[in-house]
Formats: C-alpha cells, sequence, structure tokens
C-alpha cells in the first residue's frame, strides 16, 4: 500500500513538470507583440523569437561589440517588450588642441565627449550635430571662461558758454573751472578656448562727477533783431542741428508745424522757448522727437530738398527772454 502511494505521488510529479515543461514551451515559442526601437525608428510586430538576439537576427539587425542593447541579447522576450538598440559609430573629437577617436553609441554630445575621458565644465559646449550615417562624426568642445574685469574711464568736461549782460560785449569771464569726471565699469568679459568674444557692463559706477567748464560771454548792449521784434539773450548755446519737414502730423504741443517749429529735447530745453539759431532765425521749441536727446535741435522746413542742403552742422543758439 505504501509503495503504490509512493508511486502515485511520483508520477503526479512528474505529469506537473511536463505541464509546466510544456506550458513554458507554448509561452516562450508563442507569438508576442513586440516593439524595437532602433537608433530612433521604431519597429513593430509579432514574433514567435524566444531572445532578443534572436529577434534582431529575424530583422537582420546587425549588432557589434559596443552597441547598445536594452535588454541583453540573451533576455528572454516577453510580450509587450521593448528593445532598443543604438548602434555604436566612429567619433573624432577635437579638444584642447587634440584629437580624441572612440566609438559610441549614444546621441547626446556631451555623453559622448565625457565617455573620451575629456571633463566638460558647467560653461563649456559642444559644437556638432550626431548624424550616423555620415561617419566619423566630428565634435568639437568650446572651452568657455567668464570673469570680471574693472575699467576705469575718464569723462572730458564739457565746455558752456553763458551769456552775461553785466559784462560789455566782446568781454569774457571765466565762472568755473572744468574738471574731468572718473567712472568705473564691472565688465563680464567671456572668452572662448582663449579668445574673447563679448564684454558685458554690469555694473558702472561714478568715481568722480564731470565738472563743465562755464565761461560768461558778455552781450551787454546786444540785441537780436528779427520780423518779430527786438529781443534780448539769456542763454546761448551751441547745439547740433538737423532739419525735417512736412509728416502730417502734429507737434507734441498740438499744432501743425511751420517755419519756426523746432523740435527739441525738453531736458535740455523748456517747451515754449523763444530761440534764435544762426542761420535759421527765430523760432520756438514746439516738438520733441525720439532722436532729439541731449545737445541737438531739429528745425522745421517747408521742402526736403531744404532739409537735404541744410544736413547736420553745429550753430549757436540763443535762448532769448
Amino acid at each position: 500500500m505504501f509503495i503504490l502511494v509512493k508511486n502515485l505521488k511520483l508520477k503526479g510529479t512528474v505529469l506537473l513538470v511536463l505541464l509546466a515543461f510544456l506550458f513554458l514551451s507554448w509561452f516562450l515559442q508563442g507569438e508576442k507583440q513586440v516593439v524595437i526601437n532602433y537608433d530612433g525608428l521604431e519597429i513593430g510586430g509579432v514574433t514567435r523569437c524566444v531572445t532578443v538576439g534572436g529577434l534582431l537576427r529575424e530583422q537582420d539587425i546587425v549588432w557589434h561589440e559596443g552597441d547598445f542593447i536594452k535588454p541583453a541579447p540573451d533576455h528572454i522576450l516577453k510580450p509587450g517588450e521593448l528593445i532598443i538598440v543604438q548602434k555604436s559609430v566612429p567619433f573624432v573629437i577635437e579638444a584642447d588642441t587634440r584629437q580624441y577617436n572612440l566609438s559610441h553609441y549614444s546621441f547626446d554630445v556631451k555623453e559622448v565627449v565625457r565617455a573620451a575621458g575629456i571633463s566638460l565644465e558647467p560653461l563649456d559646449k559642444v559644437i556638432g550635430t550626431i548624424n550616423k550615417e555620415k561617419t566619423p562624426v566630428r565634435l568639437a568642445v568650446i572651452r568657455v571662461k567668464r570673469e570680471l574685469l574693472e575699467l576705469d574711464e575718464v569723462i572730458p568736461f564739457e565746455r558752456q558758454q553763458v551769456l552775461e549782460p553785466q559784462l560789455k560785449k566782446g568781454e569774457t569771464k571765466l565762472v568755473q573751472q572744468g574738471e574731468n569726471g572718473l567712472i568705473r565699469r564691472v565688465m563680464l568679459v567671456q572668452k572662448e578656448n582663449g579668445l574673447e568674444t563679448g564684454q558685458f557692463v554690469i555694473n558702472t559706477e561714478t568715481l568722480k562727477a564731470v565738472v563743465p567748464e562755464i565761461t560768461a560771454l558778455g552781450t551787454k548792449g546786444t540785441q537780436v533783431v528779427s520780423s518779430r521784434g527786438t529781443f534780448k539773450p539769456r542763454k546761448m548755446m551751441t547745439l547740433q542741428a538737423t532739419a525735417y519737414t512736412h509728416t502730417g502730423n502734429t507737434t507734441f504741443t498740438g499744432v501743425y508745424p511751420r517755419i519756426g517749429t523746432i523740435a527739441v529735447d525738453p531736458t535740455e530745453i523748456p517747451l515754449g522757448s523763444k530761440m534764435w539759431v544762426d542761420g535759421y532765425g527765430f523760432g520756438i521749441a514746439q516738438d520733441t522727437g525720439g532722436m532729439i536727446k541731449g545737445k541737438i535741435i531739429d528745425l522745421f522746413m517747408e521742402t526736403e530738398k531744404e532739409c537735404l542742403r541744410w544736413g547736420r552742422r553745429e550753430v549757436n543758439v540763443y535762448i532769448l527772454e
């Protein structure tokens, strides 16, 4: 009786092993839906192959040592498996006046550079793209350095003249001695492979303010006579003068421009100021302009031909009382 039971157990075990083997064989050799990603190209299909290597051979994909294959070729395929294959190609890398040669599978240029034993700093750049159809793939490492540089710059003083009605005409008097200014610029200098490629100002500090030289010019007894009357000059300025003509638009003060309309920088000459411009005559500051900044004025003229003839010139401008 004991022997019979033992034989039955043995037969049951053998049967279970046989069934497991049959099931495994059916499972391994059954159809499986899989996807191959080959250098970015996805290939999907059904296979009865047991291993990754068998599947690749079935698809006529030849691999070599150094290629990236995941899972490995001896891996047992499972339904729904994704197999990634990246073939290695030769690279030539220029870095630090040296040439490096290697084979690698990655599409990441920095990963390939590091695989060649080349260290990269955070600002360094890698020039070149990876096209595995054009070999060898050529890359270049650009070493990028940034440093701070302080530059001191002398700012020359300006010479200004003011009209002084208490001085006789033609007399001059030094009112204020001019002094140069000094500014310090903090520059961010960028170099690539040792050559400077750019400078960027990140801070400007005034170490010494500019003091303009001021000379009083006597005007006692002087008058400016125009068709609009007689005026006494309050201030004289030497400015750059350009010319403009009709645009169809009104001026900044809302009137249409006419002969005598002058565009100014209001921080230099207040709007509404009466002026006498050598070579132009009487005018009023009635307009502004995007290009009229600082010591420049724009004189209205009737025709474009007159504007071209005037051009750009330096003139004495009298601010009238």
